[in-house]
């Protein structure tokens, strides 16, 4: 009965009649839509949010259509706590909940506005209409509701918007140490990203009673509300044997034995989801259950101020971007998963982090069950590669790979693997990932991976032009190569310089700022560029 209703609204509205962009329950997602884990995760019948339809927009889910019905429906009285899970999942927009012959359209963010929410009637249903396909699709809706498409509001906006903010007051006062700021300003990115680790492992309930139980550890929250020092060390201590890997690795200044009272409780108002500028907790709370691992990547970001991002050329790579270039780099492969993958500019992880969650959902399909923890940390191991100046930014590369070795995981599952393989995440620093000024320099003669070769390049280089008295090692590069490279632009030597970094038959997805191909002293570079690419 419910179904049937629901498809009544779905052919009303004129969403059956794109039967490629409608996603119903039930249905096999293809492993090669760019958001095939999420839509799953919107459809499951038994999941926290238990769609009956998903319509993308463009590949991006847009609307979601759920209703009342008893079985597997979502109650009105459910409905604040399913829009959160959807807000925080940072990409539909609109919920639309079928109540027989009628229907409510929310907006999945919070708002107190008169607009909140529109009233739909079964025999006012047009394919033209209010919430039509055709009015999703052509933008419509977004001129008509401007407020429920305010991306100033999305959750990646406010948590990263958060962080930033709490690593700038910890920066200012929240340590016992006189250290420089930029050594103050690391142990704080330190801090939050172990914060964001740990948040997400006790949020996915990997790390949830059953395993404080067996490890006698406490939980994050109350550990840094009651400033529990010793209980926070045992706790880092103990994720650290049993998960090992990059991301909580000792370093020569430990940053929660720097903390004062003041850090800890600025790490207890961002733990407890308050607005870190206005001190507000009237939004809605962000939940590292839901959001995705490519928006918290995204975190290094928030790590660079906008003059260190135009010195380095360094800008976050947008997540639609991402599922762009990997649609792209995939395109012609003969076997997705016999790629070897490399991103000497890896910065933050997106691209890689993206190909990875790919190659997992591709692998999953294919078999027809899911990877375990150890199968997931092999085809880790064996297919993504990437390199960075930067260690933090290698760090938080690290950080997006291993959420996605967790992500869609049975809790019980990593535990048992835990304690009966020994499993643990695999070390990436110095085997998968090329780190520091020398060995993660993409035109140095000491990078870490010169010599190797691998099937597919994927980056987003510095978009930099070197100011006219600077070299760069990208100049000393393309001066030992002869390498003709327009406006002294880095990503142009990169483009040129990843040839030496694939195997034969190799390819590369690479992007350029377009100045670089239609400069008026592009000629010989693309000339170059065209005769070495085929």
């Amino acid at each position: 009965m419910s179904k049937a209703t629901v498809e009544n609204w779905l052919d009303g509205l004129g969403y059956s009649d794109q039967p490629e962009f409608l996603h119903r329950r039930g249905d096999v997602v293809p492993s090669t839509h760019p958001y095939a884990l999420e839509i799953h995760a919107l459809l499951q019948g038994d999941g926290s949010i238990r769609a009956r339809a998903v319509f993308d927009v463009e590949g991006v889910p847009t609307i979601v259509f759920v209703d009342d019905d008893a079985d597997g429906g979502v109650p009105v009285e459910a409905l604040d706590d399913l829009r959160k899970r959807i807000w925080n999942q940072n990409l539909a927009t609109v919920v639309v909940h079928v109540r027989g012959d009628r229907a409510v359209a929310l907006p999945a963010r919070k708002l107190k506005s008169a607009n909140a929410q529109q009233s739909l009637r079964s025999e006012e249903m047009r394919p033209d209409g209010s919430f039509s396909a055709s009015e999703v699709v052509s933008a419509r809706l977004t001129t008509r509701l401007p407020d429920w498409f305010d991306r100033e509001s999305r959750v990646d906006h406010k948590l990263l918007d958060n962080i930033s903010t709490t690593v700038r007051k910890l920066t200012q006062a929240g340590f016992d140490w006189a250290g420089e700021e930029p050594q103050r300003k690391k142990l704080a990115e330190l801090l939050m990203g172990e914060i964001l680790f740990v948040s997400y492992l006790e949020h996915r309930e990997i790390v949830g009673e059953t395993y404080r139980s067996r490890r006698k550890v406490g939980q994050l929250l109350e550990l840094v509300g009651n400033a529990d020092r010793r209980g926070i060390e045992r706790l880092i201590e103990r994720l650290r044997s049993d998960f090992n890997g990059d991301f909580l690795e000792r370093d020569s200044h430990d940053p929660w034995a720097l903390l004062n009272q003041l850090g800890y409780d600025l790490l207890n108002q961002f733990l407890h989801r308050t607005d870190m500028r206005t001190g507000q907790g009237d939004f809605w709370n962000y939940d590292f259950g839901h959001i995705p691992v490519e928006l918290l990547s995204g975190l290094y970001e928030m790590f660079l101020s906008p003059k260190e991002q135009v010195r380095q050329g360094a800008f976050y790579t947008p997540r639609h971007l991402a599922a762009l270039a990997v649609d792209q780099a995939f395109e012609h492969s003969p076997n997705w998963l016999e790629e070897t993958i490399f991103d000497g500019a890896c910065g933050s992880g997106i691209l890689l982090t993206t190909a990875y969650r790919r190659l997992i959902a591709l692998s999953e399909q294919q078999r027809g069950q899911p990877l375990t923890f150890s199968e997931r940390c092999e085809l880790l191991e064996r297919t993504i590669f990437g390199g960075d100046m930067n260690p933090m930014a290698c760090r938080v590369t690290a950080f997006s790979l291993y959420l996605s070795v967790f992500e869609g995981l049975d809790p019980a599952d990593i535990l048992e693997a835990q304690e009966r393989d020994e499993a643990k995440l695999p070390t990436l620093r110095g085997a998968n990932l090329a780190v520091g000024p020398e060995a993660g320099d993409f035109f140095g003669e000491g990078h870490a991976f010169s010599g190797r070769r691998f099937s597919l390049v994927i980056s987003n280089p510095p978009w930099r032009e070197p100011a006219g008295g600077e070299l760069t090692t990208a100049d000393d590069w393309a001066a030992r190569s002869g390498a003709p490279i327009a406006r002294r632009q880095i990503a142009g030597a990169y483009a040129l310089r990843a040839l030496e970094f694939l195997e034969s038959g190799g390819r590369a997805c690479v992007l350029l700022p377009v100045g670089q191909l239609l400069g008026d002293t592009s000629a010989k570079f693309i000339n170059r560029l065209l005769r070495q690419y085929q």
